[in-house]
């Protein structure tokens, strides 16, 4: 059987290009570009409008009970305070400060925290590039279900960057991409990327190893729904012993195991 030869470049796609641009990426543009997280720049990427206003309170409150609060495990407030440090907004800029604040509030589940983390250590901005970490948070966030988490981590399987390269688990994030922002009706363009890149990451993948991706992906995205096919799958089981033919209600005992015959004793004369 002839295989396919792998390509280190996907025919001519620059996926290191396409992540650093992050035109697929609007949630995170203003991040990579090293603007302020503000609301109005996390609301355009599509986050619920409770969160926003959530966010614009917490944006609103003096530094000594935003510390207060961050050290109450408040995670909206670790990220504000993490994020206040991070570009010097209502406090001096400290980059040890930034990240500690930001690496609580991603800890306990803060997806702007993860979201900023993972692109600022991608890319290394006034930090060392960290590779592992960032695929740590973009796998945390990919988790949560963020569309353009799930991009960057399918993003960061296919270079290798953070894990050995995996096309198998690049289809996966890909191919959920693409059905999280297909939800979103606001996002036609996020769709089409995570449907674009799929399908070129697809053209590398021998069949079988396609199909194992298929099966990741769905089973996620059906664990996410909180769907279950075993029932299915029970009923379909149970159908098909019913159809054969029908036992007799009670078994006949076994026929019991002969017994072992025992020698008999000899005994010896005895001597005069």
């Amino acid at each position: 059987m002839t295989r396919r030869v792998r390509h280190n470049v996907y025919n001519g796609f620059d996926m290191n290009y396409s992540l650093r641009l992050c035109k697929h990426m609007p949630r995170l543009l203003a991040l990579v570009l090293g603007a302020t997280v503000s609301i109005a720049a996390v609301a355009a990427g599509g986050m619920p409008s409770n969160d926003a206003e959530k966010l614009a309170r917490y944006e609103q409150l003096k530094l000594p009970e935003l510390v207060r609060r961050a050290n109450a495990n408040d995670a909206w407030a670790q990220f504000e305070l993490g994020s206040r440090f991070n570009y010097g907004r209502s406090a001096p800029k400290n980059n040890t400060e930034a990240l500690n604040w930001l690496r609580r509030a991603a800890k306990n589940g803060q997806p702007d925290a993860q979201r900023l983390l993972a692109v600022k250590l991608y890319n290394g901005y006034d930090i060392a590039v960290d590779h592992d970490e960032a695929l740590l948070w973009a796998q945390r966030l990919a988790e949560s279900g963020d569309a353009s988490g799930q991009l960057m981590l399918g993003n960061m399987y296919a270079n290798g960057e953070g894990s050995p390269r995996d096309l198998v688990r690049a289809y996966m994030w890909y191919d959920i991409a693409a059905t999280m922002a297909q939800q979103d009706a606001a996002d036609p363009a996020m769709q089409q990327t995570a449907v674009e890149m799929r399908d070129k990451t697809e053209a590398l993948l021998m069949p079988e190893e396609k199909l194992v991706a298929q099966e990741f992906a769905s089973n996620w995205w059906l664990r996410k729904q909180g769907v279950s096919l075993a029932a299915r799958q029970k009923s379909s089981m149970a159908g098909k012993k019913t159809a054969g033919p029908k036992r007799a209600a009670t078994q006949p005992a076994a026929p019991a195991k002969p017994k072992t015959p025992v020698k008999p004793e000899v005994k010896q004369p005895q001597q005069p």
